[in-house]
């Protein structure tokens, strides 16, 4: 298996729901054809570069898989199809790259969980307080 980035933009103009219809369907695709998800970054609704099919904006996603060479193929096949995604990228991911990116998640999610933890018990004392 080799480690893969797909960019996609959808079309505005889309309800949350039928994006993440959307989202849903390119993460399934990649299950299903035996890929593993390691990240998918949301980044929201963002101002085009430049018009693209007359939008000015469009939801951006990045999708970080580990799977067969087969599955690009697939999902750049099933994008051409759909209407709602406006451009996509797929590009092949040094095995250097994938394993910084990995070793930096987690680091990240072990930072994040301590910090979590801190801010529930940090609003748990204010509520203690407030009700004396």
């Amino acid at each position: 298996m080799r480690a893969y980035e797909t960019a996609f933009l959808i079309a505005p103009n889309l309800s949350e729901e039928e994006v993440k219809k959307v989202v849903d369907q390119v993460t399934g695709i990649v299950k299903e054809m035996g890929g593993e998800i390691f990240d998918l970054e949301e980044w929201g609704k963002r101002k085009l570069a430049y018009p693209i099919d007359h939008f000015e904006e469009a939801y951006y996603f990045f999708l970080t898989h580990e799977s067969p060479p087969s599955v690009p193929h697939e999902l750049e096949r099933k994008f051409r199809q759909w209407e709602s995604v406006i451009r996509f990228m797929t590009v092949k991911l040094d095995k250097h790259v994938f394993e910084e990116r990995k070793k930096a998640k987690a680091q990240q999610i072990v930072e994040i969980s301590p910090s979590e933890e801190a801010k529930e018990e940090k609003e748990e004392k204010e509520e203690k307080e407030e009700k004396q």
